[in-house]
């Protein structure tokens, strides 16, 4: 059993968004973890997947036989994985080298805490910030925020796996808001 799963969901993600994504998490500080990457049926990005795969003991792709969605596809990786803690990452998104240890760390500390996520900054294409998303730090001041628009950054979250079992995983019956169904 690993301490951390990685779990991320893919669908033909632009090339260059998914490399940068899958080196930000192979990178991190914090190096004992599993990373379940669950791609649909006809993945165009599956050759560089396998190859990732092939490279890195601690990835492992599922290739799901039916399109599931991203919230089915998230799900199935957080059941077959083992980790006591659950990081979400999407593969259009990229995270600091030092997330995972800051974020483990964080969690271990403060047991009463369930879920830990981060501020994004959005870039474009060049891989130019041209913005940043900052989000409330306290659980009544996300509880607030729900009330106009998502409280949390999916792909900055980590859970305990303990505390997703209790709750329950995305509803796989909708295509949008799955995650803000999630948090709430």
């Amino acid at each position: 059993m690993h301490n951390l799963s990685v779990v991320m969901a893919t669908y033909s993600e632009t090339p260059v968004f998914l490399k940068a994504c899958i080196n930000s998490i192979l990178n991190q500080t914090f190096r004992n973890f599993e990373f379940i990457i669950v791609v649909e049926p006809q993945e165009k990005n599956m050759e560089f997947l396998s190859g990732v795969e092939s490279s890195d003991k601690r990835v492992k792709i599922l290739r799901n036989e039916t399109r599931l969605g991203v919230a089915g596809s998230r799900n199935r990786a957080i059941l077959e994985s083992s980790g006591k803690y659950i990081a979400l990452m999407d593969g259009d998104d990229y995270c600091a080298p030092d997330r995972f240890e800051k974020q483990l760390s964080f969690l271990e500390d403060n047991p009463d805490v369930n879920v830990v996520g981060s501020n994004m900054y959005l870039i474009n294409k060049d891989n130019v910030i041209i913005g940043e998303r900052i989000y409330p730090k306290l659980h009544k001041d996300i509880k607030n925020y729900f009330l106009v628009t998502m409280g949390v950054a999916n792909p900055s979250i980590m859970v305990r796996r303990s505390d997703m079992s209790q709750v329950g995983f995305f509803d796989d019956k909708l295509f949008k808001a799955e995650d803000f169904d999630l948090w709430l």
